[in-house]
């Protein structure tokens, strides 16, 4: 037996108004198919993010052709994609252009970042981790790599969107 309520009737569950749409099987207490989706598209987004931090740990240790611009440049647009797919792991209903734009303003801004030398930022960049987040040297050519990765971050997780409502 299923219950679907629609939003064009009221419902009260315990004296509290209910809106939207909520819908659930009694039978064997499994999610119907539109609630399903949300879990593809956020398995399909951690495979993504699981797919993409090799690919740009790769890039940061490549050794070969072009091997400075693979290291330094190239990256960034991975570098970008994987924040991108991160706060799209968390905040999948939110459009993916939104995400675009706060992904890019930040890493612009630790890019200038790179600029100021203080003790505490040299000290955080010391570290690999610290190294591969904040930077170590700022460079006008890092920015037409972070606005590839966005438009890359941008068409995947338009991808991973449209696969809620196409499965």
């Amino acid at each position: 037996m299923n219950f679907r309520y629609e939003p064009s009737s009221k419902l009260t569950w315990q004296g509290v108004y209910v809106s939207g749409h909520l819908s659930f099987s009694i039978q064997a207490l499994t999610p119907i198919p539109h609630q399903m989706n949300q879990t593809d598209q956020l398995r399909w987004t951690l495979v993504s993010v699981l797919i993409i931090v090799p690919v740009g740990f790769y890039c940061k240790f490549y050794n070969g052709p072009a091997e400075n611009w693979v290291n330094n440049s190239l990256g960034g647009v991975f570098y970008v994609i994987f924040w991108c797919l991160v706060v799209f792991l968390f905040l999948g209903n939110t459009k993916p252009w939104k995400i675009v734009i706060v992904v890019l303003i930040i890493t612009c801004f630790l890019e200038f970042l790179q600029l100021w030398h203080h003790q505490s930022l040299e000290f955080i960049r010391s570290y690999f981790v610290g190294r591969t987040i904040l930077g170590t040297s700022f460079t006008w050519y890092d920015f037409p790599y972070y606005f590839v990765g966005c438009g890359i971050g941008w068409f995947w997780m338009t991808c991973l969107q449209k696969l809620e409502k196409n499965v």
